[in-house]
């Protein structure tokens, strides 16, 4: 799904789920994939700013499609 380098950003959905919640923190703005692990919940780590985020891939989605 995703490769580390790869531009992507959080999900519209995941704006919804993070007004419910205090503890997710909603960015629009694009970040870099730092490392994504495989196993059953499918891992992501993106780097936005000077700032790690961490969660499940599902909750990220592709900006740039070509390589």
């Amino acid at each position: 799904m995703f490769k580390v380098g790869d531009l992507v950003r959080m999900t519209r959905t995941m704006f919804w789920a993070a007004k419910s919640n205090k503890y997710i923190t909603y960015t629009a703005s694009p970040g870099i994939v730092m490392s994504h692990g495989p196993g059953p919940y499918d891992t992501i780590e993106v780097l936005i700013g000077t700032k790690k985020y961490r969660g499940m891939a599902s909750e990220w989605e592709m900006v740039n499609e070509s390589r």
